[in-house]
Order: C-alpha cells, then structure tokens, then sequence
C-alpha cells in the first residue's frame, strides 16, 4: 500500500496510517496491490482519505450562519459511551485565551449571524474519556480559524488545463491529471458589485513552486507588474497591486502558466483573496474576500519500474547444453519486474534486456561457461541476451504496466556451454530498456 503525498501521511506494512504532523491536514490517495496467487490476477483498489487536526478553517460573510464540524463524527453515529465527553472553546487570536462555550458534548458548533468582532477568532474541540486503567484522558482537535468578510470585490474564478482538454474528471475548480509541459489557463473576474468607493486592492493568488507564469494579463493591458513571494517548499504566493485599477468596477484577470518538472504526485490547492480599503463615511475600513478553491492534481505521467535480482538453481551436475532454471521464488506469481504506473495515456511499452558482461566470480577470478537466454514460449523464440539487447516483452495500448513474471520454463534461463567450472558464486548485470511509442 502507498500514499499519494508521504509529506502528509505515513502508511505501513500493516495498512495503518500515521499522520506526519498533527498541525498539517490535506487529502491523500491510498492505493493499494493484492495479487492472487492462483489465478495469477493483481486488483488494485484506491480511496482518497483526509488527514488532518479534525476541524477546517471556515471563510464567511457577515450575518451569515456557519458550523465547524469534527471531521468523522456526527452525533447520530456517536457511540453511547458515558465517559466520552466534548468541550468546546474559542480563542479571540491564536495566540488569546481560551473561553469555554456552552456547546458541550457536540460534535458540531454552530454560530449564527455573523459579527465583525468574530473575524480571526480561533476554535477547536476537547475530548475526555477515561481509559482501560481507569485515568482521565483528553486530546484535542486543531484550532480552526473564523474569517469574516464583506462583499465589496467579488472574485470569480476557474482554471483549464489547455494541453490536456479532454479529462473527463477536470472541472472549472479542479485539474486532474497536470504534468509537466501542460499549460493551464487560470481566468478570475473581479467585480465591485457594490460599486463602493475604493482606494487600493490587492490580489493574491496562492500557486505551487511547480508552476511558472508565462503571461499575466489584465482586461488589455499586458505588461503587468507583479511579486512571487515564496511562502513554503510547497508553495509560493502571486501578488498583484490593483491599486492603479481601483476605479473600475470588473476586472478579468487571464494567467498563463506552464508546469514544470513533476517528480512525485501531490495534490495542491489555490484559494485566492484580495486586501483592501475603502471609503465609508469618510474613514478607511479594511476588507478581504476570497475566491473559490481551485484544486490541482499532479502527476508524474512516468511509470517507475522495481527490478528484483534473479538467482538460478546450483548447478550440481555439469551437462554440456543443458538449462539451468531459476530459483521457484523468482518464478510466477512472484514477480521479475513491479511496476508503479503513473501515466496519462498508456501507451505501448516494449521491454528489453541485455547483459553487460560475462557471469563472472570475483574470488576465483573464473567466468562461468554459460549463456543467458530469453525464452519466448508464445513464439517459440530462443534470444541470446549477451549478443545485443533482446526482446522479453510489450504492453498494449490502453494497458496500465503492473508487473511482469514468468513460469519455470520460459523468461530468462541459464544454458551452460562446453567447458570447465571451477567452484563459485557468479554474476553478471542486466541492464534493463523500457521503450514507450508514441
């Protein structure tokens, strides 16, 4: 079993998974490989899971309702433990005092019209229970965060992958399956709905280190200034001053950008927000409001081949041109060749194989008189690998690559050849060529 995102999640041997920080959430793909050893089938299952502190953080209006929920719980499904018990607190600014609220044991906790004196408050959820030994236990959910916003500057928003047009899971807020080379196409309408008088704006647009702009445009005009201020090793920020745009009431914003080197899938989400002021009855207020969550799905679009070492039976009794058979545990269903499939398009993969050089024993300095074959059963072909790169195999189109193994009596096999064998361990390396056609 492996995760999409090892940044996020640990997963081991026994399918339990471990979060790497509890102050980090996010979303991660679980996949998992079984093999059938009879039918020599592999089915492979995946899910997309949360991991995370339990509470999200919540982006509101003013007088608007809203209820942070404990991911994974509801009151319907608790269990009717007595000695489960939920607090809820508030917090005025991360770093205030905790107040306790009067939502005790709920899983949910809901507020109802909004003020502008909650903006920025913090909250979270405390569990006590007591244990197996008989002591009081507690643990906590995260601190969620509470922004309140007016609607002064609308920001809508989408994106498009212009490369790859035809991915039936790509929505306006959400790209699948990115590589690298793709070009995408981030468009967002501003809008002073409220036609208020306003002194400066800025948008900032959050985008991932893998991604760089090829062109920013705004209504017209082209040459447009802007900062990249890094903000994580997963993340940097566009910031863009509009203050020089404040007297328009729409504003369409066209970003180009081109994705770079992919060398793990993750996943990535953008939210942008603009800062800003405006005049209300002759003071300054302040205002932000985001746009919708835009979502990104990286890929590598490669396939990562594990290659396992393959050892031979002893030979215990020298036969000039007889076969020597490798060992059963590098025989089906165990496989040659695992394979982590991460492409787009599949298309067909043609495997090859040579060998480097003579099977050779280091501690008697003796080359083994012998010869690997490729044994093609399907054609009744016999290739000397050591001659040049042989042919072992081709997927079809269409066909994700999982694994390659052989049976007793075909892959590659040992022919012993006339000539002496003096006592000793011998190897060679195999170098392996994956070839994929367009």
């Amino acid at each position: 079993m492996v995760t999409s995102d090892d940044t996020i999640a640990h997963i081991n041997s026994n399918g339990e998974i471990t979060p790497v920080d509890s102050d980090y959430s996010g979303n991660i793909l679980i996949k998992a490989l079984v093999k059938n050893f009879i039918n020599k089938k592999n089915k492979i299952a995946e899910k997309e899971i949360r991991v995370g502190g339990g509470l999200d953080d919540i982006d509101a209006k003013l007088g608007d309702n809203v209820t942070f929920k404990i991911q994974g719980l509801s009151d319907d499904k608790r269990d009717d433990a007595d000695d489960v018990s939920i607090d809820w607190f508030q917090k005025k600014s991360a770093h205030g005092d905790c107040i306790k609220l009067p939502h005790n044991n709920t899983t949910e906790l809901t507020l109802n019209n909004l003020e502008s004196k909650l903006d920025g408050s913090m909250y979270h959820a405390v569990f006590s229970y007591t244990d197996e030994h008989n002591k009081k236990r507690s643990f906590q959910t995260n601190d969620a965060q509470l922004t309140i916003s007016n609607s002064i500057i609308g920001i809508d928003n989408q994106i498009q992958n212009t490369t790859h047009k035809d991915d039936p899971l790509d929505t306006k807020t959400n790209l699948a399956n990115v590589a690298k080379d793709d070009k995408l196409t981030y468009l967002l309408h501003l809008s002073n709905a409220n036609k208020t008088n306003l002194k400066d704006q800025t948008l900032v647009i959050p985008l991932p280190l893998q991604v760089d702009i090829t062109k920013l445009k705004i209504n017209d005009e082209q040459n447009i200034e802007y900062k990249l201020q890094t903000e994580s090793l997963k993340r940097k920020n566009l910031i863009i001053d509009l203050t020089k745009f404040k007297d328009r009431e729409d504003l369409n914003i066209e970003l180009n950008l081109k994705v770079g080197p992919i060398s793990t899938n993750f996943e990535f989400e953008s939210k942008p927000v603009i800062y800003g002021t405006y005049l209300e009855n002759n003071n300054d207020s302040s205002y932000h409001n985001y746009g919708s969550t835009i979502s990104f799905h990286f890929i590598t679009n490669m396939f990562f081949p594990s290659i396992h070492d393959i050892t031979f039976n002893p030979i215990q009794t020298y036969a000039p041109n007889s076969l020597i058979y490798r060992l059963n545990d590098t025989n089906a269903p165990n496989n040659i060749i695992d394979f982590d499939d991460q492409r787009r398009n599949f298309n067909p993969v043609k495997i090859m194989v040579a060998q480097s050089h003579a099977l050779y024993d280091q501690k008697s300095k003796a080359y083994l008189p012998a010869v690997l074959q490729i044994h093609n059963l399907t054609d009744n072909t016999i290739t000397n690998v050591s001659d040049h790169p042989a042919f072992v195999a081709i997927s079809t189109r269409d066909q994700k690559l999982h694994y390659l193994n052989w049976n007793k009596n075909e892959g590659l096999l040992l022919r012993l050849k006339p000539g002496s064998i003096n006592p000793g361990n011998y190897e060679t390396t195999l170098n392996w060529t994956f070839i994929e056609s367009a």
